[in-house]
């Protein structure tokens, strides 16, 4: 898998490879707009958008934009992009984030950054959902839809690494649960922060109290990817 370089505007950095292993498609239950298609006009008196900025809508901070090329995590194929549009996000409140919409208005387009399942206190670089291009300079309104937040207090299932890439569930409460999901996401630990608004489900079912199971993840890799959330019901 190629590696991705971030290309930071003035700040130039350049990401390690990340070895994403396998294909997924990503959270199917995300409810996002579509695409814009058509040019939408912006009035010329519109004032320049200056970064950081809190999303308006939301407690979301926009610390930067940049032009990113390397793999394209966004729809679950990790192909490879050139020159796409990518935010810094941080979640400074004390709830996570479980879908929100960033959209920025460049010019006469609108750039749409879909993100789900971020915890507090946490960062994420979300690259746009459509694939378009960064132009310096251009940047007018940032405002936020937040879909759903919730307060991410894992279920009492425990998740242990197997040192396979595969996780190990172990249910040491006195209930049954007939579902166990488990939510994960890709983490750069040299940069701080998660990889992609993306964020990887698996749901295995049942558990009953007292058991433990094992599942590989298609996406989970041990010391790169991160759970930010068990739900069991």
């Amino acid at each position: 898998m190629r590696g991705g370089k971030l290309l930071f505007l003035l700040i130039p950095l350049m990401f390690l490879a990340f070895a994403i292993p396998k294909k997924a498609p990503p959270d199917d239950d995300l409810q996002f707009s579509p695409p814009t298609g058509a040019a939408q006009t912006v009035p010329a008196t519109a004032p320049a958008l200056e970064l950081p900025c809190v999303a308006r809508g939301s407690e979301l901070l926009v610390e930067k934009i940049v032009s990113y090329e390397g793999d394209f995590w966004e729809d679950g194929t990790n192909a490879y992009a050139v020159n796409v549009a990518a935010l810094v996000v941080y979640n400074p409140g004390p709830y996570g984030i479980r879908k929100a919409e960033i959209v920025i208005r460049q010019g006469q387009r609108q750039l749409a950054f879909h993100i789900s399942y971020l915890p507090p206190g946490s960062r994420v670089l979300v690259q746009e959902r459509h694939r378009n291009a960064y132009v310096s300079g251009s940047l007018t309104q940032c405002s936020c839809t937040l879909l759903e937040k919730a307060d991410f207090q894992n279920a009492a299932v425990s998740a242990e690494s197997t040192g396979r890439d595969g996780l190990l569930l172990k249910n040491e409460t006195g209930n049954d649960f007939s579902s166990v999901t488990v939510h994960y996401k890709q983490y750069d630990e040299a940069f701080g922060m998660y990889l992609g608004g993306i964020s990887y489900p698996l749901t295995a079912a049942p558990l009953a109290s007292g058991e433990s199971l094992q599942i590989d993840p298609i996406h989970y890799t041990d010391g790169r990817s991160r759970i930010v959330l068990i739900e069991a019901e």
